[in-house]
């Protein structure tokens, strides 16, 4: 009995002393210790996202440029889209600037562009995007040696604030 005593009494005092973990306790609308359940989860709003161009809006987010010549003009107030040029005439190894009417640029947006040269001669080539308060300036400039452009190009817009 004495051995047992010796035994238990360590025990009994130093849980006296020591503090116990408090209960983990359960809410159904939150999930264990505070984090919340798959499908639960609350994120940025669409708005968000939209703004901030990682998904497209509501709406058109398709545009037609006009001019064929040197420069065209085109109005995508959107942050992704696709604008699709008038049947332009760049003749090899010069350059076709568009300048793009976008509400939400500013001078330090980050702007990506591509370019499918749908079925036009010569080969386009996107060679700077200079964003500026409210628009942007594309410059495309064909990179073939002896073919000029002879068709509409179109062009992959995704605007990044």
């Amino acid at each position: 009995m004495k051995i047992l005593l010796a035994l238990l009494l360590p025990a009994f005092l130093l849980s006296s002393f020591i503090p116990s973990a408090p209960a983990a306790t359960h809410n159904e609308n939150e999930g264990f210790f505070g984090v919340t359940p798959v499908g639960q989860q609350s994120g940025p709003t669409r708005t968000a996202l939209v703004n901030y161009g990682l998904i497209a809006a509501n709406g058109t987010i398709t545009a037609t440029a006009t001019g064929t010549g040197g420069t065209s003009t085109a109005t995508l107030s959107k942050p992704i889209g696709v604008i699709t040029t008038d049947a332009i005439t760049t003749a090899a190894a010069a350059d076709h600037v568009m300048t793009v009417t976008n509400t939400g640029v500013t001078t330090a947006s980050i702007i990506n562009v591509t370019v499918n040269k749908n079925a036009s001669t010569g080969w386009p080539v996107i060679t700077s995007v200079e964003p500026g308060p409210g628009s942007y300036v594309i410059r495309i400039t064909n990179a073939h040696a002896s073919a000029a452009f002879n068709a509409a190009l179109k062009l992959m817009i995704h605007v990044v604030n």
